[in-house]
């Protein structure tokens, strides 16, 4: 099964490359938006992981496009071990939307602690550094204080799930703004975002771009500020 989907990724980043290079040859503006227009053009319900998306920056530096393309690409591209792959060659040419802060140059206390648990515990986290740990280790926290909320200690299905539900205003120097969980159909709390870069082998935030919100024109992220609003969040 393994073999088969290594195989898969390689078709799709093959398809994905000649894709690109076909627009370059007709003079388009070929890439502009990069992966994450690749992904939904030709490919639907495809998702390409930061491996998938290594193999195709390192075809497309073979290919000459690195400079002559727009490259973006959506949150599982924020890992160290992305940017480490690709060498100085891609720095500062490839924009990733992160969610998370940038660890490297943020000393707050869960960044630190985030950190310090990595070094200890997770020598074999796929990606490392990245924004995928960061949500496994924010997720820990978040439940860790959903759980200490319940009083009593009667730890049921109802009570954890009331007790995450109830989540609201907390705070970790990994989000821009206080996370909530909430009552709504729709949920979309970490509405704000950090947009990174490669830099000499470490994804680094995009100078002014820190905890930017993310546009209301999708009616989705317009739909949850409405209930924010509503809600007081």
């Amino acid at each position: 099964m393994h073999r088969a989907r290594l195989l898969d990724q390689l078709a799709l980043s093959a398809r994905v490359l000649v894709q690109l290079l076909r627009e370059h040859e007709r003079g388009e503006r070929a890439g502009e938006g990069g992966l994450n227009r690749l992904r939904q053009r030709g490919t639907p319900g495809r998702h390409i992981g930061y491996q998938g998306a290594q193999q195709i920056l390192q075809g497309a530096q073979k290919l000459n496009l690195v400079n002559k393309v727009i490259w973006t690409c959506a949150t599982p591209c924020n890992t160290d071990s992305l940017a480490a792959s690709l060498g100085p060659v891609w720095n500062h040419k490839l924009f990733v939307n992160a969610e998370m802060n940038d660890v490297h140059d943020d000393n707050g206390p869960n960044t630190k602690l985030f950190l310090q648990v990595l070094k200890s515990y997770g020598s074999k986290v796929s990606g490392g550094i990245g924004s995928f740990s960061q949500f496994g280790f924010t997720v820990g926290q978040l439940t860790v204080q959903a759980l200490m909320s319940i009083k009593g200690g009667k730890y049921t299905k109802q009570t954890v799930n009331a007790a995450i539900q109830n989540l609201k205003g907390y705070k970790t120097d990994m989000l821009c703004r206080p996370w909530y969980y909430g009552k709504a159909k729709f949920h979309l709390p970490n509405n704000t975002d950090y947009t990174v870069w490669p830099q000499n082998g470490t994804m680094r935030i995009v100078p002014g771009s820190g905890c930017l919100q993310i546009s209301s024109f999708d009616p989705e992220v317009a739909q949850v500020r409405a209930i924010e609003k509503a809600q007081g969040l």
